[in-house]
């Protein structure tokens, strides 16, 4: 497999391309970064399945397959995404390699020609997109919503978020607002699309096994007349002025919490790899401290763990608590984090974290999907140091950069959904 290397296609439209013959399959995709807004939100929500569900060329669902059923099967994809303090909007093509087709068929430059039509020439009704497919759609995003509120600890995650990063556009969920989905017409749908289309910085990417010089051709052909100086890549950095304390009560049996700390790290490599090993340290791994002393010894939480958000520098710990406990249990994660930033880390707990993480990154080569996944989020940082690379930097972190990323550590933020007293486990 060789390294991903990365191109300038047209201003604002970049592409990449990673040559990969361990898989019978490819993909080709199409990402807009874009500011992360609510009714931007909103409208992407709706237009990652509504763009793939039919174009101009297939009108309706039942052509459009047809067409990938002759491109040997091939599938399309969406997803509308955050990231950091932006938005990530992606289309992605999935088809067999053409040298397994039966008579050479080029598979991929016609995928990719389908996969931009879907996006550049939709299937609009007197210029707007069709009210049956917003409704379909709004339905979906809304029910997904409603979800996330029944799913507590989801809620919970979202609700700390919103504390700790308010006037941030961190703050918006990836789909918007409840009131923006319900609001959004076929008008404003529309413009917002025309306004994708016309200011979003653009990563193309090309993986698999096929020559990529007529998938670079196609693109060319459909983004070469819309140059774009592409919207800046948002990244807003707080420091923590007081700590934020929000408790509320619902009538659920487990309390959840959430404690967010802003972190002051650094933008090199060593800096990211330093912040996922203290974060693993600390509650990542079944050896971590939050698991080990809080959980397992001290029997304060259900669960309790820690995540690094890379592109925020904000580390999360979230866990499940009986709600007498409530009190302790934040003692416990603030009296641990102390620990690590005293020092006390044993090399069985780093060298843990570090084969645990080295795990994660290598299971990225596992599908092409995890490596698009993979590139995508680090490619705005102009980051394209494959999985394994990556893993192998690993080694050079030390307990001593470890510590010193904990230090740097800042609690911001505590988030109780708190069970009432009284409520049966």
């Amino acid at each position: 497999m060789e390294d991903f290397t990365s191109l300038e296609l047209c201003t604002g439209v970049n592409i990449g391309v990673l040559r990969d013959n361990r898989f019978k399959t490819g993909r080709t995709s199409m990402a807009f970064f874009l500011p992360l807004t609510e009714q931007m939100a909103a409208a992407t929500s709706l237009l990652s399945n509504i763009l793939t569900r039919t174009c101009k060329r297939y009108p309706n669902y039942m052509r459009l397959n047809q067409k990938l059923a002759m491109l040997y099967g091939s599938s399309l994809y969406s997803n509308s995404a955050r990231l950091g303090d932006n938005l990530v909007l992606t289309f992605s093509g999935v088809g067999i390699n053409d040298r397994y087709t039966f008579d050479k068929t080029d598979v991929f430059s016609q995928l990719t020609d389908l996969l931009c039509s879907m996006v550049f020439e939709p299937n609009l009704k007197n210029g707007l997109f069709d009210k049956e497919d917003i409704e379909r759609e709004r339905r979906q995003v809304l029910e997904e919503i409603e979800a996330e509120y029944n799913d507590k600890r989801r809620y919970a995650a979202k609700r700390c978020v919103q504390i700790m990063c308010e006037g941030e556009p961190y703050a918006c969920p990836p789909y918007g607002s409840s009131d923006a989905v319900k609001n959004m017409s076929a008008e404003e749908l529309t413009q917002e699309w025309k306004e994708i289309l016309d200011t979003a910085r653009v990563e193309l990417t090309m993986m698999g096994e096929t020559d990529p010089k007529n998938v670079i051709d196609t693109y060319s052909s459909f983004f070469a007349d819309k140059p774009r100086a592409g919207v800046p890549f948002a990244h807003i950095e707080k420091p923590v002025e007081k700590v934020k304390r929000v408790c509320e009560e619902q009538d659920i049996a487990q309390s959840k919490m959430f404690m967010g700390f802003r972190c002051d790290f650094g933008d090199s490599i060593e800096d990211y790899l330093a912040a996922i090993m203290m974060s693993a340290v600390l509650g990542g791994i079944p050896m971590s401290k939050l698991f080990v002393n809080v959980r397992e010894k001290m029997s304060l939480c259900y669960y309790c763990t820690s995540g690094y958000i890379k592109e925020k520098k904000i580390l999360m710990v979230d866990s499940g608590v009986e709600t007498k406990n409530l009190q302790r249990a934040e003692e416990e994660i603030l009296k641990q984090l102390k620990c690590l930033q005293d020092g006390e880390v044993s090399k069985e707990e780093t060298e843990a974290a570090r084969l645990a993480l080295s795990n994660s990154l290598i299971s990225h080569l596992d599908s092409l999907s995890s490596l698009e996944k993979y590139y995508i989020k680090n490619r705005p940082y102009g980051n394209y140091i494959s999985p394994a690379n990556m893993a192998q930097k690993l080694d050079d972190i030390t307990i001593e950069h470890i510590v010193t990323a904990a230090r740097r550590v800042s609690l911001d933020t505590i988030y109780t959904l708190k069970g009432r007293e009284g409520e049966a486990e």
